[in-house]
């Protein structure tokens, strides 16, 4: 049913019963999942290895999403932060596809597979991490001296980008 309502048989009463789909996890048994919009399960339904690798952390600051990030320790907390490109230390290792409302929040950093929300890629074209703008990607690498080129990942489609981060390069 389109609204996550089912009828079922209850097994200690015999009685039919309307019970509600559950559209992410919640660790308990006997319940019937809810798909999203596109078909797809929640990857909370999934075991520990299968889809994306996860982690939340503290966000040193506010983010929109998508947002390339760098992953940091700061006095023995891991952190998360905007990637950039104009400076050294700062290089992509995961993204965030919720936005973070303000420092201090969790940001749910993702570390592989495919990252939606984009507009106007050009499917086929591989994306660098933005030297103007923190967190943000551009088809055209940095190109001014001391910046870092890191490729981060190849569009499939107008607003899709499969992450693949590689390694940076000092200019």
């Amino acid at each position: 049913m389109a609204d996550g309502k089912y009828l079922v048989i209850n097994p200690a009463t015999g009685l039919i019963e309307r019970i509600d789909a559950i559209a992410t996890s919640n660790d308990s048994p006997d319940h019937l999942i809810k798909t999203d919009a596109n078909g797809k399960i929640a990857e909370s339904f999934m075991p520990a290895g299968i889809g994306s690798e996860i982690k939340n952390m503290p966000a040193t600051e506010t983010m929109s999403a998508p947002v390339i990030v760098n992953v940091f320790y700061d006095v023995d907390v891991v952190k998360a932060r905007k990637a950039d490109a104009s400076m050294g230390g700062k290089q992509a290792v995961g993204y965030v596809i919720t936005a973070v409302s303000s420092a201090g929040d969790t940001a749910e950093v993702r570390f592989d597979g495919i990252i939606s929300g984009f507009s106007e890629l050009t499917p086929g074209a591989t994306y660098f991490l933005s030297e103007d703008t923190a967190g943000q990607i551009t088809d055209t690498p940095p190109s001014t001296t001391g910046s870092y080129i890191q490729r981060i990942g190849v569009a499939l489609s107008a607003n899709q980008l499969l992450f693949e981060p590689k390694s940076p390069i000092k200019l």
